[in-house]
């Protein structure tokens, strides 16, 4: 088999195992548990052959570049390819070491709380070397930005500690934060409502429920509450005099919560914040409410080498295109 043939077949190979890594990335997301395992299986094998064929793609142009005669001319084009597979390889490599260094996960904190990194996250995948840097984080507010009747921006301050004294870092969408090797994005964000619940004069409940679900400009949830049953929880940011829902509306002006009850005669069960009313068997007050946040969270210590692969990919390709048109 010729060089050329080499190259032809190596090519076709790096773009075959190129479509399993974005099978891997896209179509099998990792997970934890066994499941994950054959994920983690075929990102080894797409990584190797990826490597392989394009290092020897790479390669084979070079030196057939070097056996060329002296005083043939110089061909920026074969050069721009040359580079544009070295890129490739770069960006590779950068994902070999994001997928082995770096991690990624989820978690949610109301605000005025404080959770544990990594012990408190809800979900996570890390490389098989990640060694985690443990801290604290506290979501201390969250503020919605008005622009006109809409949601214009999303404004977190978060705390990081290491010690006593806390990190302050100013969050908003599309405005991640990083801590310590990690990027803090935000998800999601929604509302909680601090029930007292008193059943015979004795209180059973007093907590907060966060409320995740926001369908046709309500936000609602559905909670199964031991002792209690099941409870479906409505949170109204805005309510006019005569008791009813201001539709669509955002930011909490005059908010109340509605509570439906499993089992109970279903009534008006709208209370405003403060106030305390009758719910089947139950006194239930509407205490207060505060945000929750979600947020993403990742390291990608191979990024820097996606970057560089990126620009040295760009730079080849416009070489090549560029100059063998002249």
């Amino acid at each position: 088999m010729t060089g050329k043939k080499y190259i032809n077949t190596a090519l076709v190979l790096m773009l075959a195992l190129l479509g399993g890594i974005l099978v891997r990335f896209y179509l099998l997301p990792g997970r934890n548990g066994p499941g994950s395992l054959f994920a983690t299986v075929l990102t080894g094998i797409v990584f190797f052959g990826l490597a392989a064929s394009m290092t020897v793609c790479t390669l084979l142009r070079v030196s057939a570049r070097f056996r060329e005669p002296r005083g043939t001319r110089f061909n920026v084009a074969v050069w721009g390819s040359v580079i544009f597979h070295t890129g490739m390889v770069v960006i590779l490599f950068g994902f070999a070491v994001s997928s082995l260094f770096g991690m990624r996960g989820s978690v949610m904190i109301p605000e005025g709380v404080a959770i544990k990194f990594p012990a408190d996250m809800e979900s996570m995948e890390k490389g098989r070397l990640h060694v985690f840097e443990e801290y604290t984080v506290g979501l201390k507010k969250l503020e919605l930005v008005r622009e006109g009747n809409n949601v214009g921006q999303v404004r977190s301050d978060l705390d990081f500690f290491t010690g006593t004294f806390p990190n302050r870092r100013v969050m908003e969408i599309n405005r991640p934060v990083k801590f310590m090797g990690y990027y803090w994005r935000s998800m999601n964000w929604g509302y909680s409502v601090r029930l007292q619940v008193k059943k015979q004069g004795k209180l059973v409940l007093d907590d907060f429920l966060n409320i995740a679900t926001h369908r046709d400009g309500v936000y609602y949830d559905r909670f199964s509450i031991p002792d209690l049953g099941e409870w479906e929880v409505r949170f109204y940011p805005d309510i006019s005099p005569g008791g009813r829902p201001v539709q669509n509306e955002v930011f909490p002006v005059k908010p109340a919560t509605e509570i439906k009850i499993s089992g109970q005669q279903d009534g008006k069960n709208i209370i405003r914040q403060g106030q305390s009313k009758k719910v089947g068997k139950f006194e239930v007050k509407f205490v207060e409410h505060r945000f929750w946040e979600k947020f993403d969270v990742s390291s990608d210590p191979g990024e820097i080498f996606i970057y560089l692969g990126s620009i040295l990919a760009v730079a080849g390709l416009f070489f090549r295109v560029f100059f063998s048109r002249r």
